[in-house]
């Protein structure tokens, strides 16, 4: 039975996540012939910005923020399926983080830097990807939340 979940959240998760990078891989495909050319929408603007380091446009050395990224990927995917948690937003907050993780680390590899493109009032530039990735970070925090601490290692 153990094996059928874990073989089932495998499906589920690598379905997600290929419809994820798909998504935002379409995104910065669309949107950067937009970006390059700059266009505003009141305190939203397109601008095509190139990322070398990681979030928040801290800059790393290209092999280090690879490092990290792939090894941000690793902790969540320990976390998906060491979880006993059966809450959907829990998961589903998992798979955000891994999917948007997984397309920005697509860019790294195949372009060498993060296609990032969305510009709102002060905060950094940024992709969908990223926006998928603190989406999931808040679902995660409130499944968390709702389930509480475990207390007994079978739930």
């Amino acid at each position: 039975m153990a094996k059928r979940r874990w073989a089932y959240r495998a499906i589920m998760l690598l379905i997600g996540v290929l419809a994820i990078v798909a998504a935002d891989q379409l995104a910065k495909f669309w949107l950067t012939g937009w970006a390059s050319q700059g266009r505003e929408w009141g305190p939203i603007s397109l601008l095509l910005h190139h990322n070398y380091g990681i979030s928040f446009g801290i800059e790393l050395p290209s092999l280090l923020a690879t490092g990290l990224i792939v090894g941000f990927l690793i902790l969540l995917l320990g976390l998906f399926f060491a979880s006993h948690r059966q809450l959907p937003v829990y998961f589903l907050g998992l798979g955000l983080c891994i999917g948007g993780g997984a397309s920005n680390l697509w860019d790294r590899l195949s372009l060498g830097f993060v296609r990032d493109f969305v510009s709102v009032g002060i905060l950094p530039i940024f992709n969908l990807a990223d926006i998928l990735i603190l989406i999931g970070v808040v679902l995660m925090v409130i499944g968390a939340l709702i389930h509480g601490p475990r207390q007994d290692p079978s739930i």
